[in-house]
């Protein structure tokens, strides 16, 4: 989803410059994109947080980690 988005939002950006679409367009297709990266570092954010909680919870160490 990620490669994807990046892909898009390359392609609005030409696009503006090829005056294919009107500012407000690419401005939309900005926002979106910025939103969907927000999204994503904020359940990465969450991923990491309850991993560090399950370890902490299994009494698991940092050596015991490297096992993983």
């Amino acid at each position: 989803l990620l490669p994807d988005s990046n892909e898009l939002i390359k392609i609005s950006k030409e696009n503006l410059e090829n005056k294919k679409i009107d500012f407000t367009t690419f401005l939309v297709s900005k926002r979106l994109y910025l939103e969907l990266m927000l999204g994503y570092q904020d359940t990465l954010g969450e991923y990491y947080t309850s991993f560090a909680e399950l370890l902490k919870e299994m009494n698991v160490n940092e050596t015991d980690i490297q096992n993983i």
